[in-house]
This record gives C-alpha cells, sequence and structure tokens, in this order.
C-alpha cells in the first residue's frame, strides 16, 4: 500500500478530564462513521457496505491505569484498488493524541501509473471540530474558514502571519466587489485542506486595509488566493 496522505494532532485541553472527554468523544465520532458507512458482522473484521462492496475492518482497544489507546482501519475496495483509512486514538492524562493515514494499492500486477483520489475523510472533520478542539504545535486547527470582514481585524490577521509559533500554513482568499473566484470557494476549500491549513476568507475592507500596512508584494486582494507558509521573513511583512 502507497501511503498518501498522513495527518497528526495533539488534544487542545487543559486538563485530564477534558482530555478523556475528547478522546471518548473522539471514539464515539469514529463509531458512528463506521455505523453510517455499513454494518460490522459479529466478530467485527467485515463491513458491509451500504453499496454491496465488503471492506476488511481492523478494530483494537486497550485500557490501562495509565490512559488508553484505540485503531481502527478500514480497507474498501474499490474497482482494482483497495483504499485503506486508518485511525489511531491515545489518551494518558493531560494528553490525548490522534493521527490518520490514508494509503491506497492495486491488486493486479500491472505496473504503471494508477490515478487516485485522495480527500480529508468526513470522520477526521468530525473529530477536528470536538470542543475543545485539537492543534499542531501550537497552532489551532479549525475546520472551517476565519473570517475576517472589519478593516479593524487586519491586526489579528498580521499577527496570525507573523506568529513564530505558527505550524500550519494559511490560505487567505479575497474578495473582489463582494465576489470570490468561486461563490463558496472558501467553504469548499476549508474541506479540502481540513487539518493541513488555515483559511482565512476577507473582503475588500479588510484586504485594501491589509494592502496598506503590508505593501502589494505581500498582501492579498481582487479575488486572490495566496499561500503564507509558516516562517514567514519577518523582516518582511
Amino acid at each position: 500500500m502507497r501511503t498518501v496522505a498522513q495527518y497528526s494532532f495533539n488534544g487542545a485541553n487543559q486538563n485530564a478530564t477534558d482530555a478523556k472527554q475528547l478522546f471518548d468523544k473522539s471514539c464515539k465520532a469514529i463509531e458512528a462513521w463506521l455505523a453510517g458507512k455499513g454494518e460490522l458482522d459479529a466478530n467485527k473484521k467485515t463491513l458491509h457496505l451500504e453499496d454491496g462492496r465488503i471492506a476488511e475492518c481492523e478494530i483494537e482497544r486497550t485500557t490501562c491505569d495509565s490512559g488508553a489507546t484505540a485503531k481502527w482501519v478500514v480497507s474498501e475496495p474499490s474497482g482494482e484498488s483497495r483504499f485503506c483509512t486508518t485511525l489511531a486514538l491515545a489518551n494518558s492524562g493531560a494528553e490525548v493524541a490522534l493521527a490518520c493515514n490514508l494509503s491506497t494499492g492495486f491488486t493486479d500486477a500491472t505496473i504503471a501509473p494508477r490515478p487516485f483520489t485522495a480527500r480529508c475523510p468526513n470522520v477526521l472533520r468530525d473529530i477536528l471540530g470536538i470542543q475543545p478542539g485539537w492543534r499542531v504545535g501550537e497552532s489551532g486547527v479549525p475546520c472551517r474558514a476565519v473570517k475576517f470582514s472589519q478593516a479593524g481585524q487586519v491586526d489579528n490577521l498580521i499577527n496570525l502571519l507573523r506568529s513564530p509559533k505558527r505550524a500550519l500554513p494559511v490560505v487567505v482568499i479575497s474578495s473582489y466587489d463582494g465576489f470570490t473566484l468561486h461563490p463558496d470557494l472558501a467553504g469548499l476549500l476549508s474541506i479540502d485542506v481540513c487539518g493541513l491549513a488555515i483559511v482565512v476568507e476577507i473582503n475588500d475592507e479588510v484586504a485594501w486595509e491589509f494592502t496598506n500596512r503590508v505593501g502589494r508584494e505581500w498582501s492579498c486582494f481582487n479575488a486572490g488566493l495566496r499561500i503564507y507558509w509558516p516562517h514567514l521573513d519577518l523582516a518582511g511583512l
């Protein structure tokens, strides 16, 4: 199997009680995801999908005095290929961690390039939306686009971009006369890059104030879209 995407997060909780609740709610979200896909057999090794396909399933749960772990592996057939989703959770004291791995492979012996589509699983977005949330390093992981609609919020945008502790790229989407390149570009993009980037949507007022503050070469305006990677050259912004 070829790994096509990997995610790793830590809980944004502050104490052991919140961590345990985040772990338990995340486990329930995964169980609900499996129930929505189909029906598990008695030994929980086979998942009968609603469209008639049969997926292989592995579920492991362990507990001890110091905490708990849980892992789900779902391998689904799709034509001549298989797509595997692996989700793992761990909780110990005030710490909780989440990992997700997406991989694909082909069932025939042909050596040739093969197309595949890998998107952020719905279940991962569900988990990332559970409060108190998740983080990568010290960066929070929002599931929806962050909107700035007033010129006075430009300081918040600049501080976000300049932060030396930011671990995720920021994708800024600007409007032109109230319109973006696609009517729901921010919503669709925040779904595709959930867990991998922070999507920020700014209107015309914010875009031009942002331009006045940082200059055209660092700004984003006129229905533009720009990626700001972590560890920017702070002297230039």
